[in-house]
């Protein structure tokens, strides 16, 4: 139903009855997303295959734009969230006011670590000079917005500086540190 209303609305677009182009296009995405990934953590001044390593590029972008203790807080909160929701669907039949507290407090857990990541996509995203506009972006479209970063012009700036600090006090911030600011590429 979906490739065949596909076909009617673009008919141009060759759509194979299996799907296959569909998975084609996914499969490029795919690809060139984990590249922008790649290119995202050697703009930080971290190994590219880095970016390639379940988990541990978690860390590392914890570690590069946070701190590193805040990933293990982190996966500290998803693991009993995953392990309390099953119990409170394994006891619902039997117990269903267990398996509620067990559900309440798998979702203030998936909450915690739900906030921890998006403190996390915006500091990525004031790393890199961008705002809360960008964060949300790149909340929204994760890979288009990782793009934009690995393939852009952007470069990467320490997490050292104050996250409330606007783009003009970051480069005094800068300069006062002994680098290239505003002020010498007037």
């Amino acid at each position: 139903m979906i490739i065949s209303t596909l076909q009617q609305q673009f008919p141009s677009f060759a759509i194979n009855g299996d799907g296959s182009t569909i998975s084609l296009l996914s499969l490029a995405i795919f690809i060139v997303a984990i590249i922008a990934r790649y290119m995202l953590f050697i703009k930080m001044g971290e190994k590219g295959w880095k970016s390639l390593v379940p988990f541990y590029n978690r860390y590392v972008l914890f570690e590069k734009c946070w701190k590193g203790s805040y990933f293990i807080i982190s996966l500290a909160a998803i693991i009993p969230a995953v392990v309390l929701a099953a119990a409170a669907f394994a006891v619902f039949e039997t117990r269903p006011e267990i398996a509620i507290l067990l559900g309440c407090i798998a979702a203030v857990s998936i909450m915690v670590a739900l906030v921890i990541n998006l403190i996390l996509a915006y500091k990525l995203s004031r790393a890199f000079g961008h705002g809360i506009l960008f964060t949300i972006g790149f909340l929204c479209m994760t890979n288009i917005f990782t793009m934009i970063l690995g393939f852009g012009r952007d470069r990467f700036q320490s997490s050292s500086f104050d996250d409330t600090a606007g783009p003009a006090d970051k480069a005094d911030h800068a300069d006062a540190a002994g680098a290239p600011g505003i002020a010498e590429s007037i």
